[in-house]
């Protein structure tokens, strides 16, 4: 049945994927202009459309767009006006800030140095110190943190980047840049030690950081709601998942060697932050 035209082809199909990712199976028609959103079953328009009026009032939400890297269709065409996209990119853009981009940015041009342009002198300048002697003579300290700055291939920047800026964005936004670095330094210290110990020097990727930043925003979400930093039920359940699997032989087959240390401490120094934060926060709060 028709449900509601859509000047915005992409906010349609953000919308769709939405409804999908929840159970509302719908469909959205581009052919015409305005594009149409069908719903397949006439019970479902009431949620439906509870779910439109919070999707008007804020369509950057990150359940929205989350939904859309799960469950969105990549064979769809999008005809035409080209300004939607050009929203729609604002809209990304508008929920994070500089240190957000900054740390993105400069993670996919060491990509290429690395991986296109064969440039092995950041794996030398960025990667952990080789030794724990060369660690404790405490010279060249950045490099307890530019770890997170390396990674190995499309897939585990991708993965990585996508994760950051849902999180790093959020924290950036609705406390300050400050909070985002104090947490990522921290977080990137706990859990570089930690696979250094583990496995020693040979590692690198955001994961670490990007777990912390996850037990970050899990813990203000539950602990300081006043804040508006949230993470989803389904990606939280998502998250530990990948975390477990990542433990098993079936993902490192794959994908190959992971930095499982990383990835926990990662998370636990995130928790204890947002602990910490939110402890504090709740003190200035209630005055």
């Amino acid at each position: 049945m028709h449900f509601v035209t859509v000047e915005n082809v992409r906010a349609g199909l953000a919308l769709v994927d939405y409804f999908n990712h929840v159970g509302i199976e719908s469909r959205i028609d581009t052919a015409t202009t305005p594009a149409t959103i069908f719903l397949r079953n006439p019970d479902d328009v009431e949620s439906a459309q509870k779910i439109l009026e919070e999707f008007l009032r804020d369509p950057g939400q990150e359940k929205f767009l989350l939904a859309s890297w799960q469950t969105g269709d990549s064979t769809l065409k999008v005809e035409g006006n080209s300004s939607a996209g050009t929203s729609l990119l604002k809209s990304m853009f508008s929920r994070v800030g500089g240190l957000t981009v900054f740390v993105a940015l400069f993670c996919v041009v060491v990509f290429i140095a690395q991986n296109g342009a064969g440039d092995s002198s950041s794996l030398l300048n960025l990667g952990f110190p080789l030794t724990a002697s060369s660690l404790l003579s405490g010279q060249e300290l950045w490099r307890l943190i530019t770890p997170m700055f390396l990674h190995f291939t499309l897939a585990h920047i991708a993965f990585n980047l996508m994760w950051w800026w849902v999180f790093a964005g959020d924290i950036e936004k609705k406390q300050s840049a400050l909070h985002l670095l104090l947490v990522t330094l921290i977080v990137a210290l706990c859990s570089n030690v930690a696979q250094f110990i583990v496995t020693g020097p040979n590692f690198g990727g955001l994961s670490g950081v990007v777990y912390g930043l996850l037990g970050y925003c899990w813990i203000l979400g539950r602990r300081s709601p006043h804040l508006g930093i949230t993470v989803q039920a389904s990606t939280m359940r998502f998250m530990v998942l990948w975390l477990v699997l990542c433990y098993t032989d079936v993902v490192s087959e794959i994908v190959g060697p992971i930095a499982n240390a990383a990835h926990t401490v990662g998370l636990v120094a995130g928790v204890l932050c947002g602990v910490t934060v939110s402890f504090f926060g709740k003190s200035d709060h209630s005055e």
